[in-house]
This record gives C-alpha cells, sequence and structure tokens, in this order.
C-alpha cells in the first residue's frame, strides 16, 4: 500500500516538468503524491489539505525561489506545526535553508531530474528511502511480498539440498570425473545434471511455485531466446524466474579445489530479488533478498553474521581486482588487453574459477573488485543480489551505469560506489567499448 502524502501546489508554471518528474519520483519509491496542481492561488482549505496526510513534501527550484517563498514558508509553516513528517527537494543551487534541518532538504540537478538521468534519479531515492525509514515508514519499494519471501525460504532449503548432492560427488573416490579428459570444453559433470534435475523437479512439483520459469546453465543452450521470452513477458506464466547454476565453479570442483558452490537467484518479472549461494565445503550459506542486509550462515554453528561493506575501502591501489578467462577467444583476448593497464591503478589481480563465490568474497570484505567481460547471467545473478544487500556496487553495464541489464554478457562489481566508479571509468577508457550484449547490441 502507498503512502498518501501531500505535494505543495506552490511552484512556478515553469517548473511543471520538474514537478512532473519529481512526482515519477515519488511514486518509484512509493509514495503517492496528491494536490501539486498549481492553483493560481493557495486554497482556502489548505490546513486541512496538509492535516490530513502524514508526509509533507515540497520543491524549492532556482525559478519559484525568488517569486513564491512565501507560499512555500507558509505551507511548509503549516506542516511543522501540524508536527508532520516533511521532505523538501532543493535544487543544487539554492543553499540550504536554514528555518528547517537540513536532513530534511534533498538537493537535486535540475537538469539531470527533468531528462531522468538514472544515477540522479537513483541516488535521490536513495536518500528519500532513507528518510522515510527515520520517520518510521517501511518504503512500499523495499517491502516484501509474501510470495517473494516463500520463494527465498524454499530457496535457502534447496540450496542446501543440492549442496549434500554435491559434496557426495566431490568427497567420491570413486567417481569417475570425465571433465579432467582436456578434449571437453564444456564440462557439466553428474554432479551437475543430478543437481539440476533435483532443483527443476522441486520447483516444478510445488503447488506455487510450478508456473514460475527456469533458466538453468545444465539446460539451457540459447540463453537469448529464453530471456527474450523473459524481457516481452510473451507468455502468462508467472511473473517469476529461477536462474539456477547447480555448481558453479565446475573445474574447481573436478580437480577438488574448494571454491565452488550452488547457486540460485530469482528474478521478479526482469529485477533480480533473491540470491542464494551455498559453499558446501565449509557449510556456509549467503543470502540475499532485495530490501534486506544479506547475511552469512554458517549451518555448522547456526552463527549469522551480517554482510557489510559500505566504506570498506576507499583507493584503488589498496584494492585486489579478480577477474575470469573465458573459455571463448574473444572475451579472454580482450579481458588479457586490459589487465595490464589496470594492474598499474590497483595492488593485484586474483582469478578464483567461479563468479559466484567471487562476488561473495567481495561481501565478505576479501577481494574489492570483480569484472568479468564475458558471462551469463546464471553465473553472477545470485552473487549480485547478495553483494548489493551488503552495500556493494553491482552494474553490467561501463557506459551508462544501468546496473543491470539482462542481455549484458559482462558484469562490474566492487566493494562499494566509490570504488566501483572508478574502477568502471578506468575499464571504459582501456576497452573504449562496453561489455557484449548476447542481441548484439551496447549494453
Amino acid at each position: 500500500m502507498a503512502i498518501n502524502a501531500f505535494l505543495s501546489s506552490s511552484f512556478s508554471s515553469e517548473d511543471l516538468e520538474l514537478i512532473s518528474r519529481v512526482k515519477e519520483l515519488l511514486n518509484s519509491v512509493g509514495i503517492h503524491p496528491v494536490q501539486a496542481e498549481n492553483p493560481s492561488e493557495i486554497p482556502n482549505d489548505i490546513i486541512a489539505m496538509i492535516e490530513q496526510y502524514d508526509l509533507f513534501c515540497a520543491v524549492l527550484s532556482e525559478r519559484s525561489h525568488g517569486n513564491i517563498p512565501e507560499a512555500v514558508s507558509f505551507e511548509l509553516g503549516i506542516a511543522l506545526t501540524k508536527k508532520k513528517n516533511i521532505i523538501v527537494f532543493r535544487e543544487d543551487k539554492i543553499p540550504v535553508q536554514s528555518m528547517y534541518s537540513g536532513k530534511l532538504q534533498k538537493a537535486f540537478n535540475r537538469a539531470k531530474i527533468i531528462n531522468r538521468d538514472e544515477q540522479e534519479f537513483d541516488k535521490l531515492s536513495k536518500t528519500v528511502e532513507d528518510l522515510l525509514k527515520i520517520y518510521g515508514f517501511d518504503p512500499p519499494s523495499l517491502l516484501l511480498e509474501n510470495n517473494t519471501i516463500k520463494r527465498y525460504e524454499f530457496a535457502k532449503e534447496q540450496a542446501q539440498l543440492l549442496g549434500s548432492t554435491i559434496l557426495r560427488y566431490y568427497n567420491d573416490v570413486f567417481y569417475k570425473n570425465s571433465v579432467r579428459n582436456s578434449k571437453i570444453q564444456n564440462y557439466p559433470t553428474e554432479a551437475d545434471i543430478v543437481a539440476n534435475r533435483i532443483i527443476q523437479r522441486e520447483i516444478e512439483r510445488d503447488r506455487e511455485f510450478g508456473k514460475d520459469r527456469f533458466i538453468s546453465e545444465e539446460d539451457n543452450n540459447n540463453p537469448e531466446k529464453k530471456i527474450s521470452e523473459l524481457v516481452a513477458q510473451s507468455d502468462d506464466r508467472s511473473e517469476y524466474t529461477w536462474v539456477i547454476d547447480p555448481l558453479d565453479g565446475t573445474l574447481n570442483f573436478a580437480y577438488n579445489f574448494p571454491f565452488f558452490g550452488v547457486s540460485i537467484g530469482v528474478l521478479k518479472n526482469t529485477e533480480p530479488v533473491i540470491g542464494v549461494v551455498y559453499n558446501p565445503t565449509t557449510q556456509e550459506i549467503y543470502c540475499g533478498l532485495k530490501g534486506r542486509q544479506s547475511e552469512c550462515i554458517d549451518l555448522r554453528t547456526g552463527q549469522k553474521k551480517l554482510l557489510n561493506v559500505i566504506d570498506y575501502k576507499t583507493e584503488l591501489r589498496d584494492s585486489i581486482l579478480m577477474t575470469h578467462l573465458s573459455t571463448k577467444e574473444p572475451g579472454r583476448l580482450k579481458t588479457i588487453e586490459v589487465l595490464n593497464p589496470i594492474m598499474k591503478h590497483c595492488r593485484n589481480v586474483r582469478m578464483l574459477g567461479c563468479g559466484q563465490m567471487a562476488l561473495i568474497s567481495i561481501a565478505l570484505r576479501q577481494f574489492d573488485i570483480f569484472f568479468n567481460y564475458s558471462t551469463n547471467i546464471w553465473d553472477v545473478i545470485a552473487g549480485a543480489v547478495i553483494l548489493s544487500g551488503a552495500g556493494g556496487y553491482v552494474t553490467t553495464s561501463l557506459t551508462k551505469d544501468s546496473r543491470w541489464n539482462l542481455f549484458s554478457q559482462g558484469i562490474l562489481a566492487a566493494c562499494n560506489d566509490n570504488i566501483g566508479n572508478k574502477i568502471r571509468e578506468l575499464l571504459a577508457a582501456e576497452l573504449q567499448d562496453d561489455f557484449p550484449n548476447l542481441m548484439g547490441r551496447k549494453s
């Protein structure tokens, strides 16, 4: 249910487009703004109108600042007198207003808001959500639907089940491992195949999840088609899609290197909302749910640890970068091409052979940056949700910072926005291009 808010009608007629964008932003975080019709004079019943809402919003622009400050001040005065929760959107060219707390004032760039700049919208939305939480509201954009929570709990259960299955193969000295045949390039092991069969069967037989879509590395030889259908919503199936890699890090597994895991991600429509990664060798399960802080659960002890990487690292020169060399030559050569110049700015580089666990290692503050020029969504969805829930930075575009594009074959992740933006600019400059795209377009 949306939060109803009174949006001040005291603004210049020249600001109509700006007000329209502010209303879009409010709607995006679950606030339903009323009023804002820009009447020629303040309505007689303005006090009663403001009084009936728990939230009051006003927009201070450079254009209106000299024209109608008295009207804005009058309405704000009413809201303060009535002890309403207040949000003031203040154009960044206007100084902080001293008559009310600076914490209530959210600065914005006029041109970027009018042009729907994604970064500006995201930044402003985040500050509004933080203020709503201070006021005691649960922003509806962060409220978790019961159906999503059910899938989250189910994903955690299934990850442990699949981990136990994989571990039996890992510890079986008689298990014949054909992956060690160097002629095999696309190498699902028997453990991959069995685990994939289990999770697909469990989802399909569930009464609530049976109509959900299912994308898995082990049975998907046409990712373009699957993702196109998902984006187009061309059938009447569920709004949820399971994105599974039952054994991420197959080569590590095959060579007895204990750095692999079960990966279960869930998209709601096209947005990643659930991520669960389980490392069966350490019996640690990493859980991410959009709108909650991610956590690590040690199944041996039952101990839970919240994951938090915000402000963990500030300088590239102190950061260790992880990457992956694709089996496909174009992606591999591109990665090798940029590693040397990038390493001049970072402390060192590592390759761990498991994309999901690389993302988890950033959430655990073990490493700082991960980029993969050519990957698939099942290799990164779950870890991306978990890292985002720990305060990390994840994007699938080097040029737009579009955060998530299902068609992109690349990913860049970092311990925070500061490091993420710095490495994104460096990679974009070195590659002089964006990540490749499944549909043959730029991300």
